[in-house]
């Protein structure tokens, strides 16, 4: 049974008028709501001034209840003003609430005693909907399905993770080095100055985390842990591996088929968890086979949708995510069914949103481009090419790779501070001057096309140890010569014998975009972009120089698959 309590801070904001309506909102600031185990949590509430019940929103959040992640979403005084009340609580452990802080572990009950409480409230009308994007999209879901009946009317889960694993701090088995450094640090979890030997760098910059990700392994980062307390989560982010059961935990996944209420999945074509928002709308379609209130809805953005989106590749100007989730979330109170198609895409280079029914595209035609050189490929003056013809017999691609030295990252769909790792579409030029970067494109093409849907790889490699590391990366040049990253992705495989072929396969998730005549396709084949992911190191620990080769002939048909829509 939860209560609670609140302190005399009650003030009223926004005063003023709307046309005749009354516009003024009173805050309820740091109201302790209990939950089942007695741990007090704190909560703001905003709801329109004067008597009667609302509807209600609420955001469960890591990052401090007074911000509401209005980086983001209008201020919660803005969906007050349209008639909802809206609650924002700190998780537990976090700036004013009482309690440890261990990622996920007490997210579904918090959650759930949370919106128990809400709907018992005066104010309450008894409807409830949930929104909050990355961390706190992912506790929607989780709260969503927990066991029982859960008052939830709706949820708005933006750029939210699978989980906290493979797709969040890994990726392919890689960790993602500068996500993980920076968000243990944003949690209060790691100091670095042990790590970089001065006591007065309390701050990340650039030049401090690519130092960090070179020479220190992220175990020993765990001496820059604040406290036991956070150590012990700490470790486990840091230590295990993907497939561990750590990552796999009750508490730490969602039950897509517990889920009832109508769910618009909001994601972003440069968001780090990109695989993930699709994989949230495809699991919960899987889950409940009635999934006609179930929305996926993509935009252009990176996890820092307003900092940066596709400079260089036209996408046109989205709606505004608030007013994408209030319509959703009006509708749903309504009773009706939501008015936009089931999937939407945004197409970059174009402008366009590409709609349908399911994901993936049901109507799709799979082409493949097959990598060719004349055993050059290195750098983007080199020979390599992408062809659709059948691949002929040609040598292989040689790349030697210094993970002490790595090709530095340029833009993509990091997760941490952009201006340490860079996020979003970015120019090419530089990584594709290096030498350890392959780089195959296509012939211009000749007509308009539009890709859209799952992109994959595979190649055929030779190397001269068993574990390997490897980045592709699918990029656009278009005619004035600029490359332009799409998407891309990573993974640590491992071979059967060094020294004989092996077969690589790497999904590189889902893509949208356009290709118009005389622009080219590129792909990049190297092992790694820093600091965004960890470097592959050697039994001593030291960052690793691994010496390959990348087949591509009939035998070895190593080849970019895309799917073309009408």
């Amino acid at each position: 049974m939860t209560t609670s309590s609140a302190d005399p801070r009650r003030r009223r904001l926004c005063t003023g008028r709307l046309g005749a309506r009354d516009n003024s909102i009173t805050l309820d600031a740091d109201v302790r709501v209990h939950r089942r185990d007695g741990t007090a949590l704190s909560a703001d509430v905003y709801r329109p001034s004067g008597p009667g019940r609302h509807p209600v929103l609420v955001m469960r959040t890591p990052y401090d209840k007074r911000v509401a992640q209005s980086y983001w979403y209008a201020p919660p005084t803005w969906y007050a003003a349209q008639g909802f009340a809206v609650v924002v609580e700190d998780v537990r452990g976090r700036h004013r609430s009482d309690g440890e802080f261990v990622p996920l572990d007490n997210e579904r009950d918090d959650g759930v005693d949370l919106v128990r409480w809400v709907v018992d409230q005066p104010w309450s009308d008894g409807w409830v909907g949930m929104y909050g994007y990355s961390y706190g999209g992912l506790l929607q879901l989780l709260t969503a399905g927990a066991d029982g009946e859960v008052p939830i009317a709706a949820v708005v889960p933006a750029l939210a993770p699978p989980g906290l694993g493979e797709g969040c701090l890994r990726t392919g088995g890689v960790a993602a080095a500068s996500f993980t450094t920076t968000w243990a640090v944003q949690l209060d979890a790691l100091r670095i100055s042990r790590a970089l030997r001065e006591p007065s760098a309390d701050r990340l910059t650039a030049q401090s985390l690519r130092w960090l990700v070179q020479n220190v392994p992220l175990d020993r980062l765990l001496d820059g842990a604040t406290s036991a307390s956070a150590a012990g989560w700490l470790r486990e982010w840091l230590t295990v591996g993907s497939d561990s059961e750590y990552w796999r935990r009750p508490s730490h996944r969602v039950a897509y088929g517990n889920i009832k209420a109508p769910v618009l999945h909001v994601g972003g074509l440069y968001d780090t968890f990109r695989t993930g928002t699709f994989g949230h709308y495809t699991s919960l379609a899987e889950a409940r086979p009635d999934h006609s209130a179930n929305r996926l809805f993509v935009g252009p953005w990176t996890h820092h949708p307003l900092r940066a989106s596709a400079p260089g590749l036209s996408a046109g100007t989205p709606p505004s995510i608030d007013d994408v989730q209030l319509e959703f979330f009006r509708t749903v109170r309504e009773g009706g069914v939501p008015a936009r198609p089931a999937v939407s895409v945004t197409i970059l280079n174009s402008g366009d949103t590409w709609t349908a029914q399911s994901w993936p595209p049901a109507d799709g035609v799979r082409h493949r481009w097959h990598l060719s050189s004349g055993g050059r490929a290195n750098t983007a003056t080199g020979d390599g090419i992408l062809t659709e013809d059948p691949p002929p017999p040609a040598p292989p691609d040689h790349l030697v790779y210094d993970h002490g030295d790595p090709v530095p990252a340029a833009g993509g769909d990091d997760c941490g501070d952009p201006l340490l790792a860079g996020m979003g579409a970015a120019d090419q030029c530089a990584p594709e001057r290096r030498n350890d970067v392959l780089v195959y494109t296509s012939r211009p093409a000749a007509a308009e096309r539009t890709f859209v849907g799952e992109a994959n790889v595979e190649f055929f490699a030779v190397t001269d140890t068993r574990h390997s590391q490897w980045l592709v990366r699918l990029c656009l040049v278009n005619q004035a010569g600029r490359s332009v990253n799409l998407v891309e992705q990573v993974t640590r495989h491992r071979g059967e014998r060094p020294g004989e072929p092996t077969r690589v396969a790497i999904a590189l998730g889902p893509a949208g975009f356009r290709i118009h005549p005389g622009e080219r396709l590129r792909l990049h084949v190297t092992q790694g972009a820093s600091p965004r992911w960890s470097p592959l190191r050697d039994r001593d620990g030291r960052p690793a120089v691994t010496r390959s080769l990348v087949l591509h002939d009939p035998d070895h048909p190593s080849a970019l698959e895309l799917t073309r829509v009408p």
